[in-house]
C-alpha cells in the first residue's frame, strides 16, 4: 500500500480519539418522544446541509433504528461542544454523534 501519499501532522494510524465534552439530547429519547415505529426493516437517516457538487446531492448516512432507539448506545443530537455553542467547524446548529460506528456516521450540520 505505498501508492499514497503520507499526509504530514495527522499521526491518527487507523483511530483517533475526542476529548471534548459533548452537549445535547439522547437520540434514543428523541425518537420515543415522536413516538417512532419499532421495525428491524427499518434505519434512521441523517442529511447535512453539506452539498457535494460531484454527486449532486446533500451528505446524509444511516443506522439502523434498533440501534438509535437503545438508550444504551448513547447517541447523541449535539448543539454544544465543551459548554460552548458548536462552531461550524464542528457542526452547527446541530450535530449527530454515534458512539461505537464510524465518524462517517456522526453527521455535522443537520437538516
Amino acid at each position: 500500500m505505498d501508492n499514497y501519499q503520507k499526509v504530514s501532522g495527522v499521526g491518527w494510524g487507523s483511530a483517533a480519539i475526542s476529548t471534548g465534552v459533548w452537549t445535547g439530547v439522547k437520540l434514543s429519547d428523541v425518537l420515543k418522544y415522536v413516538e417512532v415505529v419499532e421495525s428491524d426493516d427499518y434505519h434512521v437517516e441523517f442529511l447535512s446541509i453539506d452539498y457535494s457538487e460531484e454527486s449532486k446531492d446533500f451528505y446524509g448516512t444511516s443506522i439502523p433504528l434498533s440501534h438509535a432507539i437503545d438508550p444504551r448506545q448513547d447517541g447523541l443530537l449535539c448543539y454544544k461542544l465543551n459548554g460552548e455553542t458548536l462552531t461550524r467547524d464542528n457542526g452547527f446548529p446541530l450535530r449527530v454523534l454515534i458512539p461505537g460506528m464510524i465518524g462517517a456516521r456522526s453527521v455535522k450540520w443537520l437538516t
